[in-house]
């Protein structure tokens, strides 16, 4: 229907990035589902690529990351949403992109492109919220006050539409899955 919503209704039940994302698969693989599962699946692959440099920044072993990225890989469930027209591979692979941001975040470009990451990743699944949360009272607690400055303005800039709107559409802030 062109809208965020069900049956022709706005509707904040659900985050708005993967909508949109399965909006754009489908223009560009042009409805062929075949397409658009390899899509997700390259997405998950992505994962893999970013999970294996995580891994290997937190341990600085090889062997360590080899060992991540092959569990990752042969995962089943994992392996089962990848084809399936669900936000999981999406979700995944923003929340592997995030914490690897984070982990490499040194100055204030990668402390913004971090936010950057965790907003995109909220607007998939607000489940990682508290995981946001964590990430910037981390920075705090360090005493990287611009970094988790930083970090929390460029998320709350990439969330600010969506709560304003969940809010003009049923004064909710986040989506309302339960009702």
């Amino acid at each position: 229907y062109g809208i965020l919503g069900f049956e022709g209704e706005k509707s904040t039940a659900f985050e708005p990035l993967y909508p949109l994302y399965l909006a754009a698969c489908r223009w560009l693989a042009r409805d062929n589902f075949w397409l658009i599962a390899s899509l997700q699946i390259a997405v998950a692959a992505l994962g893999g690529v970013y999970f294996y440099k995580l891994c290997f920044a937190l341990s600085q072993k090889k062997l360590a990351a080899q060992i991540g990225v092959f569990l990752y890989a042969f995962y089943p469930y994992l392996i089962r949403q990848s084809v399936a027209v669900i936000e999981v591979s999406l979700f995944t692979t923003l929340l592997i992109l995030s914490a690897y941001s984070y982990c490499m975040a040194k100055d204030w470009k990668s402390s913004v492109g971090c936010g950057a990451l965790f907003g995109l990743t909220l607007l998939t699944r607000s489940t990682a919220l508290p995981i946001w949360c964590l990430a910037v009272a981390a920075l705090i607690f360090k005493r990287q006050f611009l970094r988790g400055s930083l970090l929390a303005g460029s998320t709350l800039v990439l969330l600010l539409p969506f709560l304003v709107r969940n809010y003009y559409v049923d004064g909710s802030l986040f989506p309302s899955r339960s009702g």
